[in-house]
């Protein structure tokens, strides 16, 4: 991992924050421990938008979960920034949710076709969350991490914090 930040990532924070100034959400001039704690924001909503672009080979059915992943980062950082806690659980909560659906439909086109035909036939939550725990990609690394997991645990408190 680089030590510095990549020159795209810096001059996109600029821009944001430059943005967000002028839109009287972020002020001028902005504290330090704002900047650094949306520093961090951003650099975590800009890797999960740039899936986007640099993912190149994947499937229609698996796509349009990348596409709606990118849209939910996009808008993190403005609502942290307004103060808008239960929408960014909403929002983070979603990209975790089309993260497990990326994985499990690229894998499933027809399980796919059937989500978007049939009016009640859905993956449970559950379900994927099973998927992603027994997914090729995730077994050695899984033994050792845990993430999904993790990924289940956080799902849940961020469910917990928006229906509270």
């Amino acid at each position: 991992m680089a030590r510095r930040p990549i020159p795209s990532v810096a001059d996109d924070f600029a821009s944001v924050i430059s943005f967000l100034t002028d839109q009287g959400i972020v002020p001028a001039p902005a504290p330090a421990k704002l900047l650094e704690n949306a520093k961090r924001i951003h650099r975590a909503s800009f890797s999960l938008i740039l899936w986007r672009f640099r993912l190149k080979r994947i499937p229609q059915h698996g796509k349009v979960f990348i596409e709606e992943i990118a849209s939910d980062a996009l808008q993190i950082l403005p609502q942290v920034l307004m103060g808008y806690g239960k929408t960014t659980k909403l929002l983070t909560r979603g990209i975790v949710e089309n993260t497990l659906r990326h994985l499990y439909f690229s894998d499933h086109p027809i399980e796919f076709e059937r989500m978007n035909r049939e009016q009640k036939w859905y993956v449970r939550l559950e379900d994927l969350f099973d998927y992603a725990k027994i997914h090729p990609a995730f077994l050695r690394t899984e033994s050792r991490f845990d993430a999904i997991s993790r990924l289940a645990s956080l799902h849940s408190d961020l469910s917990a914090g928006g229906h509270g």
